[in-house]
């Protein structure tokens, strides 16, 4: 991997960490939705984390 490469990749890690924490703290602020929209959105989010620990593996 080139030093571009790996500093792309860092760059898209990064993205992806600070758009978890966003949607993570959104909804802890989101009362108005149901149980089961927050387990969907919950899954969605451990699956952004599962990408993140994939790809933090190519570093």
């Amino acid at each position: 991997m080139t030093t571009r490469e790996k500093e792309n990749l860092e760059n898209i890690i990064k993205t992806l960490q600070q758009a978890s924490d966003v949607a993570r703290d959104y909804l802890n602020k989101c009362y108005h939705l149901t149980d089961f929209n927050i387990e969907v959105i919950e899954t969605e989010l451990n699956s952004i984390d599962e990408c993140i620990e994939d790809l933090e593996t190519l570093l």
